[in-house]
């Protein structure tokens, strides 16, 4: 069969194999002083066998038992680059290696040339601007990343420089290796694992507040920032299996029987046997990023694949579900590798509608992903009950199964729900599914054009606004037309923004006073990017959103701030309880503003460093806003 190319490490470990035969037959060929034979030495084996895995009687004979799962971790790759755009907050200085470093990148990206036609600064120059700064940039390559995926990267101020906030930061096209922000070493490995650039976001809380720099919680944090997936992956990476026994025939095995579970969905060859102990295996695009379900399934996969084996095998792990403290997890990725020879005994044994409701879920999940018609209609039964303890799980899974208009059309009449969080989900789970129903428009959104979704929900609930702080930047407006309240009187960056109602009160005025470069400015072109700009606004929040992300008026009038500085100025007008909108029986309610929760060691970003210096359908009443809103896709 056709055999994916081995890795550069695995070369090693055959290389090194193959040299050391070599060494054993060449010393067993010379001839003895006294002209007898001598003994060669035995050849030593690569690899460590590892005592038997104590696991359940029902995970005999799977891939758990006789593998563990290895390359699972975050893979560390960094590198240096310039954050510019900076509101006079940014300082370069840097060790004399890294500072030269990104001389020469500058250089090498045609900074200070003029072949383009457009007068630049020198890269000299531009480091002594405050409003560019030196940073440090550190991404984790995710565990099974395919080419092309995007992850996010933090970005911080060198520990030396005096560069106080990085908000409104846009950070310049750098490559991320192995070591790649060592200061003694800069630009680190050959290898390029990664590409990063995009509009840095800082805490919301603080970005607007030129004296926020003056609390000692708010400066650190104001120092380090994320670009929501602001990297691709330059190559695949695959999780891996180590046989606790080495064994080249079971390694194989392994190979194949992956393959075969994996034959519907695989665009080539999923696994890949590396040796005797090592099987790497790849993340289909179908789970869409999800390397934890992929391995779940493939680590509980049964060595025995025969239909009577399969079939005999549900009913034990049917009868294994329903006994007290059984692990369920384990089972229900069990019953998804056996596949549809588990579906019968489901049904037979009614566990979709069990009366314990950690089995019910289990089957329902495995079901669902075997393909079972029914499976979905059992989670939506989870999803719609108040209080259940797996509303949100149910949810995920729905959205995680293939886009079809069926599952779509269940998930819609949960953004009404009361819980917040049922309705949150659930809009993430269609804006996934690309539903027609959420009207998504692409926004410019800063200097740099890095970008952002603005997702637009219809929902009779109370307000929501929505902010993504991983992964794609999105903005939602979840509830039905909510708008700014009139009167307004606000400021924000210093007094250089406001948004203030017009003598009518039936409109908003956006008002931007730009900021004075250091030296002032020489020229015609840099004296008209000074003039304040003035736009008349709806005061629907959607489309103040498009204009402030760079949608012009029709004197061709444009602002231009990212996605972190719009997220804060919507999180200090919901702060205000100036946004809202008429929620259900038509009373209007305030909008709530809910940031995506991290998990905790990704939300430490936000508050503190965590990675160390290294080497030291749309409505005619929609129309208008939305029209409105997709210019900024074509400005």
């Amino acid at each position: 069969m056709l055999r994916r190319q081995p890795t550069v490490r695995s070369l090693r470990w055959v290389l090194t194999g193959c040299a050391a035969v070599a060494l054993v037959v060449g010393v067993a060929m010379l001839p003895g002083c006294s002209g007898g034979k001598k003994k060669s030495a035995p050849v030593q084996p690569r690899y460590t066998t590892l005592p038997a895995k104590n696991v359940p009687a029902f995970l005999k004979d799977t891939v758990l038992e006789r593998c563990d799962l290895t390359n699972t971790e975050p893979f560390l790759v960094s590198g240096y680059s310039v954050a510019a755009n900076l509101a006079g907050t940014g300082d370069s200085t840097a060790p004399n290696l890294v500072r030269q470093y990104i001389v020469n990148e500058m250089v090498k990206h045609k900074w200070g040339s003029t072949l383009s036609g457009i007068r630049m600064p020198s890269p000299e120059q531009a480091l002594r601007d405050p409003r560019v700064a030196i940073v440090q940039v550190d991404g984790y390559l995710p565990p099974g990343a395919r080419r092309g995926q995007r992850f996010d990267v933090q970005v911080s101020a060198l520990a030396d420089s005096n560069t106080t906030s990085l908000a409104g930061g846009d950070l310049f096209e750098t490559d991320l290796r192995i070591m790649g922000a060592n200061p003694n070493d800069p630009g680190g490995a050959v290898n390029i694992f990664g590409r990063a650039r995009g509009p840095i976001f800082v805490n919301p809380a603080y970005a607007l507040d030129p004296r926020a720099s003056e609390d000692p919680a708010a400066r650190r944090s104001l120092r380090y920032g994320v670009v929501l997936g602001g990297a691709g992956s330059q190559e695949d990476r695959p999780l891996g299996l180590r046989l606790r026994a080495p064994s080249l025939r079971l390694s194989r095995y392994i190979e194949d029987r992956i393959d075969a579970r994996f034959q519907e969905v695989r665009p080539d060859t999923i696994a890949a046997a590396q040796d005797e102990a090592i099987i790497y295996f790849f993340v289909p695009a179908a789970y869409e990023g999800d390397w934890e379900h992929f391995a779940g399934v493939v680590t509980h996969l049964y060595f025995d694949n025969s239909p009577e084996f399969n079939a005999a095998k549900a009913k034990d792990l049917a009868d294994e579900a329903v006994k007290p403290g059984a692990p369920l997890m384990d089972i229900s990725y069990c019953l998804e590798g056996i596949g549809k020879h588990a579906l019968a005994v489901i049904h037979e044994r009614g566990l979709m509608t069990h009366e314990n409701p950690d089995v019910a879920y289990a089957a329902a999940r495995a079901a669902a992903f075997i393909g079972d018609p029914s499976a979905p209609q059992a989670l939506l039964s989870m999803a719609r009950t108040p209080g259940h303890k797996f509303q949100i799980n149910a949810i995920q899974v729905l959205g995680s199964l293939p886009h079809s208009p069926a599952i779509n059309e269940m998930l819609r009449p949960l953004l009404d729900a009361p819980e917040s969080l049922v309705r949150i989900e659930a809009y993430k789970m269609l804006a996934r599914n690309q539903d027609a129903t959420i009207t998504s428009v692409p926004i410019r959104g800063g200097p740099d054009g890095g970008g952002f979704m603005l997702d637009i929900v219809r929902s009779a609930g109370p307000p929501i606004i929505y902010a993504t702080r991983r992964g794609e930047p999105r903005i939602a407006i979840i509830g039905n037309r909510t708008s700014i309240d009139l009167p307004i009187t606000f400021t924000a960056m210093d007094n250089q923004l406001s948004i203030s109602s017009d003598p009518s009160n039936r409109a908003v005025i956006l008002y931007y006073r730009p900021t004075m470069p250091p030296g002032g400015v020489r020229s015609k072109e840099g004296f008209d990017q000074l003039q304040p700009i003035k736009i008349a606004s709806l005061p629907d929040i959607a489309t103040v959103i498009a204009h402030l992300g760079g949608a012009g008026d029709p004197f061709g009038r444009k602002l231009n701030f990212n996605y972190g500085q719009i997220v804060a100025i919507l999180n200090n007008l919901t702060g205000g309880q100036q946004l809202s909108a008429l929620a259900a029986g038509g009373i209007k309610r305030p909008a709530s503003f809910v940031l995506q929760e991290l998990p905790q060691a990704a939300d430490s970003i936000y508050t503190a460093p965590v990675i160390p210096d290294q080497g030291r359908p749309q409505t005619d009443g929609d129309a208008g806003r939305v029209g409105l809103a997709k210019q900024a896709a074509e400005r």
